[in-house]
């Protein structure tokens, strides 16, 4: 998906940074949670929306709502930004048309298993308590991007070079790219207005945002090589180790923290090496970090440092990326 917006390159990186410097590797590496099954549908959703391909970007799209129904918050947004880029009705009801399927079963499940149909589920005394309120909503914001244990600024520090790029990755980007953060972003409003951002235990780092994450991937991507300008290869390839290296402490020694703790007080490595030990969490770490730094020399002998590739990719992918938006446009005001 990444290869049809980036180059080649960007894209590679980007997965493996995805893969390996987020919760990805801990939590949809680990055990059978819903979240790698929701991010592989809203993948191939993306990748069918780039496509134009509207029905099936629909089908993928709903079929989401069975892994996480409020993942439908998304899956709506997306149709509304069809509609807002090419202002026609008909790519909406084709989306729309391949959203139905996924929305039917996850209902009908909820009769088999409920009694009866209700989109709420099995969170009926969380959403029909009102969520977690203001107050609730505002920590849990704040805990998602910096508390110790499951903050994603604090377990996968990369993501502060793609926060600097973010403005000229928005305004490169075409109308899909964007209309995906802004779905993520309604997710995770929604995420964060009903339950606990710290999500429960037997994992390490966070779980609840990683579909935002998903959603999110294109533009981070983009922003996260243009970012580079900013804050320089060395810092860049530094923080993609830190962030490795992270994960890598707590899957080496297939680590999990197995209480549910205060969030604010207790860092996930610490835990983890209580539990298993200091010596085998360090070597994870270095393991980790080594793996990184082996493929920064790689790069660097093939002279192809991330640096200078996100600089002199920027003008030819925003000309490609311009060039395909037109493209988009056009197909779907000629339908």
């Amino acid at each position: 998906m990444l290869c049809r917006l980036e180059s080649r390159r960007v894209a590679l990186l980007g997965t493996a940074l995805f893969a390996f410097a987020t919760s990805n590797w801990t939590v949809s590496g680990r055990e059978l949670w819903e979240h790698p099954g929701a991010e592989l549908v809203i993948a191939l959703g993306m990748l069918a929306l780039i496509n134009r391909r509207f029905t099936l970007s629909g089908l993928a799209f709903g079929a989401a709502i069975l892994f996480r129904p409020h993942l439908g918050i998304g899956v709506l947004a997306v149709g509304l930004g069809i509609l807002w880029m090419g202002r026609r009705w008909l790519p909406v009801l084709s989306f729309g048309l391949g959203a139905v399927p996924g929305l039917a079963a996850y209902l009908a499940w909820n009769w088999v298993a409920y009694g009866h149909f209700t989109i709420i589920g099995g969170y009926s005394d969380v959403v029909n308590a009102g969520g977690v309120g203001v107050p609730g909503f505002l920590e849990n914001l704040a805990g998602t991007l910096v508390s110790p244990e499951r903050g994603v600024l604090i377990c996968s520090p990369i993501l502060l070079v793609a926060i600097l790029g973010l403005r000229p990755a928005w305004r490169t980007s075409s109308g899909p790219v964007r209309v995906f953060a802004l779905a993520g972003l309604a997710y995770l409003a929604s995420q964060l207005a009903l339950i606990r951002f710290s999500g429960g235990d037997g994992f390490v780092g966070y779980r609840t945002c990683l579909e935002t994450l998903m959603w999110c991937a294109p533009l981070l991507v983009r922003a996260g090589a243009l970012g580079v300008k900013r804050v320089g290869a060395g810092w860049t390839w530094a923080l993609a180790a830190l962030s490795v290296s992270f994960y890598a402490a707590a899957a080496f020694v297939q680590g999990e923290t197995n209480a549910i703790v205060n969030p604010w007080t207790h860092w996930a490595p610490i835990l983890v090496a209580q539990q298993y030990g200091v010596a085998r969490v360090v070597l994870g770490a270095v393991l980790g970090m080594g793996g990184v730094f082996a493929a920064w020399g790689l790069m660097r002998a093939r002279g192809n440092n991330y640096d200078t590739t996100g600089q002199s990719a920027s003008a030819t992918d925003k000309a490609q990326l311009n060039i395909r938006a037109d493209r988009y446009m056009a197909t779907i005001n000629s339908q």
